[in-house]
């Protein structure tokens, strides 16, 4: 199906204001790089808009509705604003309920909303159409201090080339998502095998979007394909639905223990790891787990979810412990290639002295630090 819009930024007023007098605001930065890198990926100047106005007393006009309709892909740009602005919940809403007309809000497996976080909300205040979808955060968070710093340039060359590298991964999303529209067919199925990429703590998300972009540019699946709920039974039905369609999961191992689903005794990256060994029983499917050298760890339920790691009986039936430095990884091209025929999966680290052949029913295999 074709669209009039490729795509609508839907943003809070107070986000775009200019933080130097004489420049432009965040949402508009973000509007001109997403503009440039999509139309670089599609080969035409894509159509984005979004509305200027945005005052809370006026009303919500009908051809805001109307125009709704004929878009796309919807981008909301998340805030403390954004949640409390009832104009920025009308027009998701209205989407919605036009996307609902159209095909859905989904293609396939691939949301037609495309969650931009600017600035840290608690996923239970985000509202109720959004709380699944994994979003792309646009912010770094220090640890040590707290604080909070978006990706722009304002903040300095590092978080600007972030900025960029974040951009680019939602374009390659969006440009995806348009193509398969335009097909007017469903996605076709991937020749490929699909990854379980576990959601770890935050101290290992850059490491974890690394490996989900790595994987993407190989045309690999990557799951999980929504936010893990934080309650149970809903997060072990949800993990074990997406394991399913797996061959393979990776485990970053941070140095903090995660958050504890409500009703649950473990935390989530434990939780994964446990329902992934217990795919692995089944067998086709392996499972690495890496754990950074020399990780300090200071909370006690954490270093004995390490301990327990490193002894696990489970990692004698096609898994892999993997002990290695953080910048070799980064700096390495991984391709998992899997073939039905001899049921076998592998990975490859380039630039780490490991090749970590994973054939289901072989002995375990530890990597220590190199």
């Amino acid at each position: 199906m074709n669209f009039e819009e490729e795509a609508f930024i839907s943003y809070a007023h107070l986000d775009n204001q200019e933080l130097i007098e004489g420049r432009k605001g965040w949402v508009s930065d973000f509007h001109r790089a997403l503009k440039i890198r999509l139309g670089e990926l599609l080969g035409k100047d894509p159509r984005i808009w979004r509305d200027p106005k945005l005052q809370g007393n006026d009303s919500f006009p009908d051809t805001l509705s109307e125009k709704l309709q004929k878009v796309a892909a919807f981008l909301p740009v998340l805030s403390p604003r954004y949640i409390k602005s009832e104009w920025t919940r009308r027009e998701l809403a209205n989407f919605c309920a036009a996307a609902q007309k159209t095909t859905g809000i989904c293609h396939g497996d691939k949301a037609r909303i495309f969650k931009i976080l600017k600035t840290p909300v608690p996923l239970e205040d985000h509202p109720p159409e959004l709380q699944s979808l994994l979003g792309y955060e646009f912010f770094k968070l220090d640890e040590e201090t707290g604080r909070v710093r978006e990706l722009s340039e304002i903040f300095g060359p590092e978080l600007q080339g972030e900025f960029w590298i974040k951009v680019s991964d939602l374009a390659h999303d969006l440009c995806e998502l348009l193509r398969g529209l335009e097909s007017e067919e469903s996605p076709p199925e991937q020749d490929k095998p699909a990854v379980y990429v576990a959601e770890t703590t935050r101290d290992q998300a850059d490491a974890r979007d690394l490996i989900r972009r790595n994987l993407k540019q190989h045309s690999h699946p990557a799951f999980p394909a929504q936010a893990l709920p934080l309650m149970q039974p809903d997060v072990t039905n949800l993990v074990q639905q997406q394991l399913a369609h797996c061959r393979a999961s990776i485990h970053l191992i941070g140095k903090n223990y995660g958050a504890v689903p409500e009703g649950c005794a473990e935390s989530l990256p434990e939780i994964q790891n446990r329902l992934a060994a217990e795919r692995a029983v089944k067998g086709d499917f392996s499972r690495l787990v890496w754990i950074p050298p020399g990780l300090q760890v200071e909370d006690e339920r954490q270093r004995e979810f390490i301990g327990r790691l490193r002894m696990d009986p489970g990692f004698q039936n096609g898994s892999d412990l993997l002990e290695t430095p953080l910048e070799k990884l980064q700096t390495g091209i991984f391709m998992i290639r899997c073939t039905p025929a001899t049921a076998a999966s592998s990975l490859m680290l380039d630039g780490i002295a490991t090749f970590c052949a994973w054939n289901i029913g072989t002995p375990s295999r530890r990597y220590p630090e190199t």
